[in-house]
């Protein structure tokens, strides 16, 4: 395979990968995939040519059935973190004190955004001068 033609691969292959996370899609993000992907796409061309090997992958007809056997039980090993079995809260903290000019409050503020986007399970979705709105996921039934 060319050395063009892996890059495209690998740039295609990531970039879909990166947008199927997404929930909303847009052209910035569209950009961002593409322009984001052809770095990682570059470093995987190097990995190969490093490694000495090819992306070729020899399935022989004797592997198919540990295969689709590992596959059943890893996909039903998946669906004990389903989407379905967690729960989802929108927060928003509103006790953020101090005007804009303010240093003290826009260091309170960038720290309050750092701990929050910094949770495991939370994405911050929002930012204003007086409050911070985060998204959580929690396991349901957890005490």
């Amino acid at each position: 395979m060319s050395t063009a033609r892996e890059a495209a691969v690998w740039t295609m292959a990531l970039a879909v990968i990166w947008l199927a996370t997404l929930s909303e899609l847009g052209v910035a993000e569209f950009a961002a995939a593409f322009l984001l992907a052809v770095p990682c796409a570059v470093a995987a061309r190097f990995a190969r040519l490093a490694y000495r090997r090819t992306w070729r992958v020899r399935l022989s007809p004797r592997r198919v059935p540990g295969f689709l056997g590992k596959l059943v039980t890893e996909t039903a090993a998946l669906a004990t973190v389903a989407p379905w079995r967690w729960e989802t809260t929108i927060t928003e903290v509103t006790n953020l004190r101090g005007g804009a000019g303010d240093r003290h409050a826009r260091g309170t503020r960038a720290l309050a955004e750092l701990a929050a986007s910094a949770s495991p399970g939370s994405v911050l979705i929002g930012a204003s001068e007086a409050a911070l709105r985060t998204h959580t996921l929690d396991r349901r039934g957890r005490p």
